[in-house]
């Protein structure tokens, strides 16, 4: 099962602008963003990794591809664009 950690995709949402909330300590961050007029939130859980389903929904809500998660996740040769997908899923 795939998996990517809460630690890259704050990394890729803050890359692309989004900014961290942290009017409450609870098991759930909130990063926010303005587009276009309207503020657009997600709200990321305190689990070290996180499945597939949970990436893609974070993608829905803030507009980012999943293959930008995906690529941060893998290693530099492949971020640069000199590696291939099969790097990314561990099947060298």
């Amino acid at each position: 099962m795939t998996t990517l950690s809460r630690k890259t995709i704050v990394k890729v949402l803050r890359e692309n602008g989004f900014v961290g909330d942290n009017r409450n300590s609870s098991s759930h961050h909130k990063y926010k963003k303005c587009v276009e007029g309207k503020n657009v939130t997600t709200i990321i859980n305190e689990e070290k990794y996180h499945p597939m389903w949970s990436i893609c929904r974070v993608s829905k809500q803030t507009g980012i591809p999943v293959e930008v998660f995906m690529r941060n996740r893998g290693s530099k040769k492949f971020k640069n664009g000199n590696g291939n997908v099969f790097s990314l899923y561990g099947n060298n």
